[in-house]
């Protein structure tokens, strides 16, 4: 069993918190039956007591949200101690994405239609593409996900604040570099006929504000292509530009640790 953070919307937290969601599709994301998955999701920190706590958006209406228009951060910033939803995997399967079914799709946590069963699909589609067509995975794509059945557990977070936060200015700063490292990347998606060099310009930027230590090579149906060399010779690896993206942001050592655990 292994402990694995994983990322969802506040409409999907909510879903999840009623019961109504028990599956999610990901086009790349390594688990197995019986791993416990950490949620991620917006949150923000507030003192009770002189103690620190954390509230979660997902507990408030968006009518409350609205009229107290508070500042929530990003699901990418939870570190493994603030959460509070934790879900044991039970099935994991293969499949093309329109493979799925009806009951599939409530189990996503789309909300029914007892007058228009195409109204859900719709409603699916239009949550997928949100989310995956700019990587060239929409619905019309028709990609291979892997499906993730999973049930939400009561159990004591195993983790300590042992993630050390960087100061705001260095927050603050890698914030700036992984913005322009996604307009570069933004680029490299549009470019036509110069691919090579739009790609070379956004992993050489990887490489010369990050200090990887890493080698990156190539890009490939969405992931980023690195080597690693050392004594043992070379290590060939990928990782998916969001995943990526969100270590950088928080500050987390990205090393050939951190992709090994995120390929």
């Amino acid at each position: 069993m292994r402990f694995l953070p994983i990322l969802f919307s506040t409409p999907m937290i909510r879903a999840i918190l009623d019961g109504e969601k028990s599956q999610t599709r990901r086009i790349k994301y390594k688990c197995e039956i019986g791993d416990i998955l950490w949620v991620r999701e917006t949150w923000r920190e507030e003192g009770l007591n002189d103690k620190d706590a954390y509230i979660y958006k997902a507990d408030f209406s968006e009518d409350w949200i609205k009229q107290k228009k508070l500042h929530w951060e990003s699901p990418y910033y939870m570190k493994g101690y603030m959460a509070r939803l934790f879900l044991k995997v039970k099935n994991v399967r293969i499949e093309k994405l329109q493979d799925i079914t009806y009951e599939d799709i409530l189990a996503e946590g789309i909300k029914p239609d007892k007058y228009c069963f195409q109204n859900i699909i719709i409603d699916f589609v239009k949550l997928w593409d949100s989310l995956n067509v700019e990587r060239g995975c929409g619905w019309d794509n028709n990609p291979t996900v892997k499906v993730i059945e999973f049930e939400k557990v009561v159990m004591e977070n195993p983790f300590t604040s042992e993630m050390n936060y960087e100061n705001l200015n260095r927050v603050a700063l890698m914030k700036r570099k992984v913005k322009k490292a996604k307009t570069l990347l933004a680029k490299f998606y549009k470019a036509e006929g110069v691919t090579n060099v739009a790609l070379q310009g956004f992993l050489g930027y990887l490489e010369r504000e990050f200090n990887l230590n890493l080698e990156a090579t190539d890009f490939c149906q969405g992931e980023i292509g690195l080597i690693q060399r050392g004594e043992l010779g070379e290590t060939r690896m990928s990782v998916l530009p969001d995943d990526l993206f969100a270590a950088l942001e928080s500050g987390e050592k990205v090393d050939a640790d951190w992709i090994w655990r995120n390929t």
